[in-house]
This record gives C-alpha cells, structure tokens and sequence, in this order.
C-alpha cells in the first residue's frame, strides 16, 4: 500500500470512529465477550466500553464467524479489512463527506501494530479493557492494512486519544509482543534490542505517522 492510499484510509477511520454514533448504519453493535478470566481484580480495568468501535456493518468473519484477528494470516487479514474499508467508505460517503475532509493527521490518536499469529490466547487483555477482545485484536473498527515482514506481518490500526491509556496498561502485562507502537516499530529503543521488531519490516513513510 502506498502512502497516499493509506492516508486516505486512516482519514477514514478516524472519521468513522469519531463519528456521530446515532447516525444510521451505526447504532448496531456486536457487543464484546465477558472475560475468560474468572479473577479480574488482579489487573487494572477500565469499565467504559469500545462496542461502539466494533460496528456490526463492518464485522468480519475469519473462522466459524469469529471477528478475531487470532484466526488470521496475511493474506486473509488483507482480504477482510479490505473489505472493511470498502463498507467504511461507502457508509461515510452516505452519511457526510465533510468527515473525511475535515480529519487532520493522526488526530491525537496513535497507530498500533498487532502482531499476527503472536497472541497468547489468554484473555488478560479483555479482562483489564473493553477495547481489546480474548486474542488481543483491537476493534475491527480502527483497522486499516495488513504489512507483510519477515519478522511477523503486522496489522495497523488506529488508537483514538480516549482508548490510549488503556492500551498502553495492556502493554504491560501482554508477554508475546502481539501488540506493539508504531513509533516502537519505527526508531526502535535499546530496551526493545533483544524482540524480533529489530527486524521488522516498515514501509518508508510509516515514520511520518507517529507522535515523535
């Protein structure tokens, strides 16, 4: 993907994440799973909800109906969010065209990259937020492309400012590297020297898309 087509997509998602959630095609949700965990209180947990992020228009459907990035390879992970950006842009184009048009940069959001087929499977991550489910996949919502890289390919979405704090309290307990900054990614610090992100492949403008 190049980088005038990706930023009309995080254009988009933006748009669409920060939408009027009362318009039509949005008022319909897929409510997240219950954790698997049957103790909570040992992680921190944020109690607001992020089924607004997981529109039931755009829900894909990798294996046995799961939405799951956990189920995923490339070549499928591209195939679905493709088709998530298609529906995005069609409902957008519906609604109002000024909420593409209006969106500038990242919008005090942050990109993240999860890690395909890295996921622990544990459900830690929906046991402290809403915003991730049991695999760690964040809500389809915010997705917008699959990279392939010899280290692991890696799915790109974008975090909204209200959900960032509660990203980065995963991050400390999530132990496989599924989940990961884009601004990691791209200057890499020592401490993250010994991970396999050393080796990552990045497309050449992702570095204009991060907070540093």
């Amino acid at each position: 993907m190049d980088e005038k087509v990706f930023d009309q997509r995080l254009k988009e998602t933006v748009a669409w994440c920060t939408r009027d959630p009362t318009l039509p095609e949005c008022t319909e949700y897929v409510v997240s799973e219950p954790s698997v965990w049957s103790d909570t209180s040992v992680f921190p947990k944020f109690a607001k909800s992020a089924d607004y992020l997981r529109t039931a228009a755009l829900r894909p459907a990798f294996y046995r109906n799961e939405a799951s990035l956990f189920f995923a390879d490339f070549e499928r992970a591209t195939q679905e969010i493709e088709a998530i950006s298609q529906k995005r842009t069609k409902l957008l184009t519906n609604q109002d065209g000024s909420l593409v048009e209006n969106i500038v940069g990242m919008a005090d959001g942050r990109l993240l990259a999860y890690v395909l087929g890295t996921s622990a499977h544990d459900g830690i991550s929906a046991a402290i937020t809403d915003y991730f489910d049991h695999d760690d996949s964040p809500p389809w919502d915010t997705w917008l492309c699959c990279v392939a890289s010899n280290s692991g390919d890696y799915v790109l979405s974008w975090v909204p400012p209200a959900w960032i704090e509660d990203v980065e309290a995963v991050m400390h307990y999530e132990y496989m590297g599924t989940l990961v900054w884009v601004d990691t990614l791209v200057f890499r610090p020592e401490k993250f020297k010994f991970f396999d992100i050393q080796e990552c492949s990045l497309p050449a403008w992702l570095s204009r898309y991060t907070i540093q």
